[in-house]
């Protein structure tokens, strides 16, 4: 389990499962280029987290939530969580917005529930009104996560989602099964399963991250076809042919 001070960005998951050089060089080195990509995505991620949060439909839809987990030891900003309440509605004489916000104050300070334990208590018994069970506990809460482009090959979106999901469990004490991502290019989002192996990858990622950033190491480089779209491209591998030879690449740097 991990402390406060240990906590690390979520997005580094990702960046992870892109390469682990470029996370090394963010977190590590503090490096950052801006090119076309990251600047749709952060525009994209500044429209989402300027909207307000609102009720639609009987469901909260909460913006720009922070969350934390001690199990993975991250930390980070949901773009959206949206917070659906069983049919028997907690405190119906107050209004919905004002319920959820007054719970998530309240579990950000304290969480008796460890990860896990309370999503092994028998539905049945669970009332929602009642202080021996977690304010949300029978709520439908999913996390949606905003993308500029399209769904990738590998893992690192889904993990991205995942932690943000077992960040939001640890602190709510509840289970969350699927999360959702939205891609920019398709205008739509995809339904993500939160199934045990991306559960045990987002884990593996996030102790592979920890490891990295406590041995305070870079990683070599390697150009690989990925690295073209990479906006650290620039600072990570230098321009000079591979083949050039480490005086020659000194002289000419002398020269100049």
């Amino acid at each position: 389990m991990h402390t406060e001070d240990d906590l690390l960005p979520i997005s580094a998951l990702q960046h992870m499962l892109f390469c682990e050089r470029q996370t090394a060089l963010i977190h590590l080195e503090r490096l950052w280029v801006e090119n076309r990509f990251t600047a749709e995505g952060r525009l994209l991620h500044k429209k989402t987290d300027n909207a307000k949060s609102e009720t639609r439909d009987g469901i909260r839809i909460t913006r720009s939530l922070p969350v934390h987990s001690f199990q993975l030891g991250v930390y980070g900003v949901c773009d959206v969580v949206n917070f659906k309440p069983p049919s028997l509605q907690p405190h119906p004489e107050k209004s919905l917005a004002k319920w959820v916000q007054q719970e998530l104050t309240r579990t950000r300070s304290f969480n008796p529930w460890p990860p896990g334990q309370v999503a092994l208590q028998p539905p049945e018994t669970a009332d929602p009104r009642s202080n021996t069970h977690p304010a949300f506990y029978l709520w439908q809460i999913t996390p949606v996560e905003y993308k500029r482009g399209e769904p990738k090959k590998n893992a690192a979106d889904r993990v991205q989602l995942c932690a943000q999901a077992m960040c939001l469990e640890e602190m709510l004490g509840v289970n969350i099964p699927q999360g959702e991502l939205f891609y920019g290019k398709r205008q739509r989002r995809t339904l993500v399963e939160l199934t045990d192996d991306l559960r045990q990858l987002t884990q593996k990622t996030a102790e592979r991250l920890h490891v990295m950033i406590a041995s305070r190491r870079t990683p070599h480089a390697f150009r690989e076809p990925k690295c073209e779209s990479c906006s650290l491209l620039p600072v990570c591998i230098p321009l000079e042919p591979a083949a050039k030879s480490a005086s020659a690449y000194l002289k000419s740097m002398l020269q100049e």
